[in-house]
């Protein structure tokens, strides 16, 4: 996904729906380019969900803000040949992605970086349905703190007191949505957390 709608790894995870695309619009002298995101419907015809999973290198690889891995390409296009081709996307709730591919896991998990210690405090949300765009924690006996989003969806807290190495710690989580997930069960240092609770997609009414 381009950079764009990558925002530095917050779109790492989560899911878009694409719209079939004909090999006809294959043009080799078409301006290659990263389309701003318009309001709309999806043409009519068969949708392919894919599940976003790295950043794409360049505009001339990522065309209408995706470069779809191959078995994408042929449910689009229908095993077309060309390797650029304008499409229309969207992104969705992963729900429906993450049981039908058994990509995701059945459970929202709050993932400690290995090495993870009182001084060094990264976590990486795995399995949410929707973009997660905040992550707090809480040391026992203290207030929230705020993470710092980092490289490949780490966030990280800086300048953690030496005694979260004894006591237990619990997550809050928010989505683009402003939908919060509190983790209500403590754990330590070192051991994920999983969550039956999971975003669910909020229509707007517009």
């Amino acid at each position: 996904m381009d950079q764009t709608f990558f925002q530095d790894g917050l779109a790492c995870g989560t899911c878009v729906e694409i719209a079939p695309t004909s090999a006809s619009l294959f043009s080799n002298a078409a301006q290659w380019n990263v389309e701003q995101p318009k309001r709309g419907t999806l043409p009519a015809g068969k949708k392919t969900i894919a599940i976003v999973s790295d950043l794409c290198p360049g505009v001339n690889q990522c065309w209408s803000g995706l470069d779809m891995h191959l078995d994408a390409w042929n449910s689009v296009t229908s095993n077309a040949n060309g390797s650029k081709l304008p499409i229309n996307w969207k992104f969705v709730n992963c729900k429906e992605a993450f049981a039908s591919s058994g990509s995701g896991g059945s459970s929202l998990q709050v993932h400690w970086r290995e090495g993870a210690n009182p001084g060094f405090f990264q976590v990486q949300i795995r399995g949410a349905h929707e973009a997660v765009v905040r992550v707090e924690m809480k040391i026992q006996g203290e207030t929230w703190k705020v993470a710092t989003h980092v490289d490949n969806n780490w966030w990280k807290w800086d300048g953690v007191a030496q005694e979260a190495g004894t006591k237990s710690v619990v997550f809050r989580i928010v989505d683009w949505q402003a939908q919060t997930i509190t983790t209500e069960v403590p754990t330590k240092i070192g051991t994920d957390v999983f969550v039956q609770a999971n975003f669910d997609r909020v229509e707007s009414s517009n």
